[in-house]
């Protein structure tokens, strides 16, 4: 049996390499199979013991939290800096950190060399439609800006990376645009100038943080916070200061458990209330109290999340709790059990609705799963393979968000992120629209090789967009194609 595997594995290469060298445009067929997908947490179980072996440390050093020490010295330093030299009017002095001159008799400068076509991770995104501009997060911990088609993207802080980022939002101001950041384990900042400088808030301390929520009209900011005790935290001043609002604990009748038994929500779009969910309870939040609406039916536990929106009906909502998803179309007085969710969430924002029609739910994990019935059925919208051989309207495998926004006429369209660049749709995810094709400079690259000689080609190894390879040749950002799929 094993000497029948390793020939059929090796056919399967052979054929593998014959089809790419043979000049067909179909890409590869990708090599891993699903179970490999299924076995990431194992392969990242063993990344983090290799990263650990690489930090060894006396056993009293958090080796991890004086690393994180350091970087924010160095970035608060870099944020200062830009900072003086803008309110002093020198903004050529200001460092694009472009070119590097080194000591002894060698000069050098970095120059980008892709990819240009094959974007990694995105994590969260936001449209500005008065402007036709869209925003979006990187996994590096860099935002980018681009048209709303997918064009003209550009980083807006390289001079420093903002890790884990799970919110972005654009609001108008009394002067201008306020670009609001907000990152699970790197705190949250704000900027006045698309980056061009970086605040960040006060009041949250190194706490990690859920999830962030606007409340519509006032535009005040709540952050579900893992503090001691479990808390939300408010801003009133977009993002500047925040303050304790709420502590998760027994002054609220709320038993001691882990951050992963909360979540909170609110309509963007509408004025709404603002609602907490602990496993099985609901609640909504009245001034500095909360106020008990409802009890789920059944008892379930743990890996909850909250999503809904406001329809004609009024508010509605769905609950996912320990791998059940339930539904309500009564602002949470009443709930329904749909049953199983069809996958398991791989991010927060991977759990959403759309925000006027009630039926309309999503989930993504390795895929994305959708129901138009209010979760009654699921329908798989493309198998990760199918991304391959149509990477253009197939979406790309792992997704860390699905979020649907509101234009100035009520339309709705959606912004999908994965690990292959950024999506949108008009059509509740009927089709889909790569739209990082040029330009989104987000690839994640673990090694890269460059040919000696004529033609100088350039091998990548990639997260999760391949074994990749350079097609073309020149002076710029170059074009990348996918020799083999996977992790490289």
């Amino acid at each position: 049996m094993k000497k029948n595997s390793f020939f059929a594995s090796i056919f399967l290469l052979t054929f593998t390499i014959y089809i790419h060298n043979s000049g067909d445009t179909i890409s590869p067929a990708p090599t891993e199979f699903v179970q490999k997908k299924n076995d990431r947490k194992k392969i990242k179980e063993e990344r983090k013991k290799w990263i650990l072996d690489m930090h060894k440390s006396h056993p009293d050093v958090d080796w991890r939290k004086l690393d994180q020490q350091n970087r924010k010295i160095n970035t608060d330093q870099v944020r200062e800096l830009r900072k003086t030299l803008l309110e002093s009017g020198k903004l050529r002095d200001i460092s694009d950190n472009f070119e590097v001159i080194l000591e002894r008799d060698i000069e050098g400068t970095w120059i980008e060399r892709g990819s240009n076509n094959l974007a990694g991770r995105i994590r969260t995104a936001d449209i500005d439609f008065s402007n036709n501009n869209i925003y979006c997060a990187s996994s590096g911990g860099n935002i980018w800006k681009g048209t709303i088609d997918g064009e003209n993207w550009q980083s807006l802080n390289d001079y420093m990376q903002i890790l884990g980022i799970t919110f972005l939002r654009i609001v108008d101001t009394d002067v201008g645009q306020r670009l609001l950041i907000g990152s699970e384990n790197n705190g949250f900042y704000y900027s006045d100038n698309e980056c061009l400088t970086l605040s960040q808030s006060n009041g949250l301390g190194s706490s990690s943080i859920k999830r962030i929520i606007m409340e519509h009209g006032t535009n005040h900011l709540y952050a579900l916070v893992n503090d001691s005790p479990r808390a939300i935290y408010r801003s009133t001043d977009l993002g500047e200061n925040f303050e304790l609002f709420i502590p998760l604990d027994a002054s609220q009748d709320i038993p001691w458990d882990n951050i992963s038994h909360f979540d909170i929500f609110t309509s963007r779009y509408f004025e709404d209330h603002i609602y907490l969910i602990n496993d099985m309870s609901f609640y909504r939040i009245s001034d500095n109290n909360l106020i008990l609406i409802s009890e789920l039916p059944g008892s379930y536990s743990d890996d909850v999340m909250l999503t809904g929106g406001v329809g004609v009906s009024g508010t509605f909502l769905y609950a996912y709790v320990d791998n059940q998803i339930f539904k309500s179309i009564n602002g949470g007085s009443t709930w329904a059990h749909k049953g199983e969710a069809p996958s398991s969430w791989w991010w927060y924002n991977g759990f959403n609705s759309s925000n006027l029609e009630r039926d309309e739910i999503f989930i993504g994990g390795m895929e994305v799963f959708k129901s138009s019935n209010g979760g009654d059925d699921w329908v798989l919208v493309n198998p990760w393979w199918e991304y391959y051989n149509d990477i253009e309207t197939k979406l790309h495998a792992d997704i860390p968000e699905i979020r649907f926004f509101l234009d100035e006429e009520y339309n709705e369209i959606a912004l999908i992120s994965t690990d292959g660049g950024l999506y949108m749709s008009d059509d509740y995810l009927s089709s889909v629209q790569n739209i990082s094709l040029s330009g989104l400079g987000v690839s994640q690259y673990y090694s890269t090789y460059s040919q000696r000689f004529s033609s100088y080609t350039i091998f990548a190894g990639s997260q999760d967009q391949g074994l990749q390879k350079s097609i073309t040749n020149n002076n710029e950002i170059q074009d990348f194609e996918q020799i083999i799929s996977g992790d490289y």
